[in-house]
């Protein structure tokens, strides 16, 4: 059972965090669009001592952890549609360029 409480307490802050995330992304739109924000070049996340928050000391070491395999899957997720992405755009291509030539023979 504290396996499965840890497991629950890992996604429920991996949750949290993407809800951040989603909605400092939305601010920076709502913001850009009025006008009230500058190019930004770059970002960062911090956080405040989540040892308040998790019971327990010592049971949420991996949260880190957590959140990188998080990131990792997700990435993956991206990376998986973009090639997908990136090999269907060659296939018109090479689509396109064949009628090209044929259209230039005539």
């Amino acid at each position: 059972m504290g396996q499965t409480y840890d497991q629950v307490m890992e996604q429920s802050i991996i949750r949290k965090y993407a809800d951040r995330a989603d909605l400092n992304r939305e601010c920076r739109l709502v913001y850009k669009f009025f006008g009230m924000l500058k190019d930004i070049d770059s970002s960062f996340i911090c956080s405040k001592d989540l040892s308040e928050d998790l019971a327990g000391g010592d049971s949420h070491m991996g949260f880190v952890k957590s959140i990188k395999d998080f990131v990792t899957i997700e990435n993956a997720k991206v990376q998986a549609k973009s090639s997908a992405k990136v090999e269907e755009i060659k296939k018109l291509m090479t689509e396109q360029m064949t009628l090209m030539k044929e259209e230039m023979k005539i």
